[in-house]
């Protein structure tokens, strides 16, 4: 019995991983959002709450692109502009 869940939960584990290494960066970091978004509402619990913020800064570092993208940055903001000398 204790064999067939131990069993279960590691193929879950597992296909949950190859799930989120295999999806496009992109799908990844929204997801991670909304869970972050979902988990942070009033009475979710801390543990959760710190899980999904690692998540999504991890999906975020791993977008890729450019410092000055908006999918990298939290808020879009302003471009920095270089002075032309």
């Amino acid at each position: 019995m204790w064999q067939t869940v131990l069993t279960s939960l590691i193929v879950l584990a597992a296909a949950v991983y190859a799930f989120w290494m295999l999806t496009p960066a992109a799908l990844r970091l929204r997801l991670a959002r909304r869970l972050a978004a979902s988990a942070g509402r009033a009475g979710g619990p801390l543990w959760l709450v710190r899980t999904t913020t690692a998540l999504e800064r991890v999906a975020r570092r791993r977008a890729g692109g450019c410092s000055e993208c908006s999918t990298v940055q939290a808020e879009p903001g302003r471009p920095k502009r270089l002075d032309k000398a």
